[in-house]
């Protein structure tokens, strides 16, 4: 096996000689490919249907002869000027009637006709110039679909093809404000034209947020996909086709279409507190690892020294990437650029091609990775036993237009994928189209609507031994994100041996608990024993009554009008277990405490150490790393010899400060 490590490069700024030294730099550090042309349309096509691609095919040319292969991007992202000029309708509008701005990038509308069929043309004409170029081996699909500084566009174009969306799913203006239950706040429509998208912050019927937030969504897959396309009937049937961090819209529902899914990674980015957390890490990976199942995702971009100037980190990510399933990682940029927003970021080279200690590193990492891997020639991608469900439709129905309630939906999930961390090192996030019977554990946080489908793989799963955890308003809601009728949790009440009762939201905060009086005066608190351990914690947004029918109560409320009442509930189904919690959001050691228990009840081993280290399996190879600035030690019943660093000695484990180790398994008594 090897981890094969490429860069983004920009040989539209250089010259012949500058890219031949850059290439030739490559060469000698081991890169294996070049991702090119996602923002040069303007060079690309330089005035209307006067296309230059001769220093494109010099570029990819020189890198090849060098085994350096390249990845092509299409360049929709950038529209160039004469473009945007001859056509301002392109340009995405928002909600005043303000037009975008040329001179940045994102600035398109993905419904404009216009600017589609100009985009089809100009991905048409790559894709035919370089079907039978050897060196062209894989094609990312614009940069960052959805990363727009624009937002939403109101264009009228997007108006008219939303208004159609809505016909082509509803039929009739009748059928529309009956499920939409439009007589509030006097939301009825006579006719199509009266329809306007909802914005992000606007406060509006919370169907039709819902549904501008799934038309949007396919608007922006079906761009992506009409590219992949066009480049798929040209080029050879194994090229692989994908895009990188995909953003606003439904991940599952683009890549179904692609071959990878690209992830852009830089821990550079993030606040200091959650610099070196290591849920925070896995959960970034798991959230592309799991678009694909089975198929090894791509790293697109990440930056070469994310703890500079402090630590050099790079091998530390490289190495968890690689044990987190990522089998292709791109360092962003080569080299600095000389102008505009990215020539600060930290690159492998500087803006001349100097080499530097950041060159050095690269360069013996990719050697000592090629060098130890050598022995493996494939590694299976790492596999958990729990996964949390993500489903974009659930996030949009909970929180509609209020972003609040977004945040808080989003910081549920990390919290339960923290939880599950600390119980099984890391987890699989997953959809709920996904295949659940390789998993002993599963996550269904807030799934505010519950179709007879999904009801049944959840029965299943459960009824042939899987424990499941669910919370909340979870099958509150229709699939229009009304309010459901009839007995509650629909389709799954008796699957947990309960009914939610009256229910209400409470206040929509992050929720800490302190165990003071003070605090039982001001907010509600739950209590109870599980698996012989006293629990105490609180909740936020949204609570109820709970009548149960066959669970178990496991925690009860300790005051406010609840006093005496279940909250978490445990109800026996075929040969697996049911566990339900009623809140939206509770504080994060109550999270750990109820996942802990429910891991118990899967039977998962409790991880033997602490919540800084972190360990994954690939086959043979065991992956560890600590993320803590303290050495950790801990005993293990693991076998087999170090291949990086000298963790394993004696049965026991050391991890230095912010260090990794690569042990090969000795599996033989497995």
């Amino acid at each position: 096996m090897r981890i094969e490590v490429g860069t983004s490069y920009y040989p539209e700024n250089w010259d012949r000689e500058r890219i031949i030294r850059d290439a030739n730099l490559m060469k000698a550090a081991g890169l294996r490919y070049v991702r090119m042309g996602e923002f040069a349309w303007s060079h690309l096509e330089p005035t209307e249907g006067k296309y230059q691609m001769e220093w494109l095919d010099e570029a990819v040319q020189i890198f090849g002869e060098r085994g350096i292969l390249s990845v092509l991007c299409t360049p929709s992202a950038a529209a160039p000027a004469w473009l945007c000029k001859k056509h301002p309708s392109i340009l995405r509008m928002n909600r005043n009637g303000e037009k975008a701005y040329f001179g940045v990038r994102h600035h398109t509308c993905y419904t404009s006709k216009i600017y589609r069929d100009y985009v089809k043309k100009i991905t048409t004409v790559i894709a035919d110039h370089f079907k039978d170029n050897p060196y062209v081996v894989a094609w990312q699909i614009e940069n960052e679909p959805g990363a727009s500084r624009f937002w939403d566009c109101f264009c009228p174009e997007c108006q008219d093809a939303f208004r159609q969306y809505l016909q082509s799913k509803y039929g009739s203006i009748e059928a529309l404000n009956r499920a939409w239950r439009a007589q509030f706040w006097s939301g009825e429509y006579s006719d199509w034209d009266e329809i306007e998208l909802s914005g992000l912050l606007d406060s509006t019927q919370s169907c039709k947020t819902l549904e501008t937030r799934r038309f949007r969504s396919k608007v922006q897959a079906d761009f992506v996909l009409s590219q992949a396309a066009i480049i798929r009937e040209r080029m050879p049937n194994n090229t692989p086709i994908g895009t990188n961090n995909y953003t606003n819209s439904d991940r599952y529902e683009v890549f179904s279409g692609l071959d990878f899914a690209g992830n852009d990674l830089y821990p550079n980015y993030r606040p200091a507190e959650t610099m070196m957390n290591p849920f925070r890490h896995k959960m970034d990976c798991a959230l592309y690892s799991g678009l694909k199942p089975g198929v090894s995702p791509w790293i697109m971009e990440t930056a070469p020294n994310p703890g500079w100037p402090m630590k050099d980190l790079m091998k530390f990510f490289f190495w968890f990437y690689a044990g987190y399933g990522y089998d292709k990682i791109f360092y962003f940029p080569w080299g600095n650029a000389m102008t505009s927003d990215e020539k600060i970021h930290i690159s492998i080279v500087d803006a001349f091609s100097k080499t530097g200690p950041q060159y050095e590193s690269l360069k013996s990492m990719v050697a000592e990775a090629n060098e130890v891997l050598k022995p493996y020639p494939k590694l299976p991608l790492p596999h958990s036993q729990c996964a949390i469900v993500r489903d974009h439709d659930a996030e949009w129905m909970f929180g509609g237009s209020i972003v609040n309630l977004m945040k808080l939906f989003y910081g549920g999930f990390v919290c339960s994928y923290a939880s599950l961390c600390r119980t099984a090192d890391f987890a699989e996030i997953i959809s709920r189209d996904a295949d659940w019977s390789a998993y002993k554990l599963i996550v269904l946080p807030v799934q505010n609507n519950i179709s007879e489908n999904l009801s049944l793989k959840m029965r299943h799963f459960v009824e042939a031994g899987g424990v499941l955890v669910m919370n909340g308003s979870s099958g509150c809601f229709d699939q229009y994100g009304n309010q459901q009728e009839g007995v509650i949790p629909q389709y799954v009440h008796d699957l947990f041996g309960l009914e939610i009762g009256e229910n209400m939201p409470c206040k929509a905060v992050e929720p800490a608990f302190e165990d003071t009086p003070d605090f039982y005066k001001r907010k509600p608190v739950v209590k109870g024993m599980l698996d012989g351990n006293e629990v105490k914690g609180t909740l936020s947004v949204w609570t109820c009554y709970l009548h149960l029918t066959t669970a178990e109560s496991l925690l009860t409320f300790e005051n406010s009008q609840l006093r005496g009442l279940p909250f978490c509930t445990i109800n026996q189904y075929g040969k697996g277990y049911a566990i339900y919690y009623g809140a939206d959001r509770i504080d994060q050691k109550l999270s750990d405490q109820i996942i802990k228990f429910a891991a118990k009840k899967a039977g998962l081993t409790p991880v033997p150490y602490s919540e800084n280290v972190s360990m994954v399996r690939r086959g043979k190879l065991a992956f560890l790393f600590n993320f803590g600035e303290e050495q950790e030690t801990f005993a293990t019943a693991i076998q087999g010899k170090n291949l990086i660093g000298n963790a394993l000695e004696n049965g026991t484990i050391t991890l230095a400060p912010q260090d990794m180790a690569l042990i090969e398994l000795d599996l033989a008594g497995e």
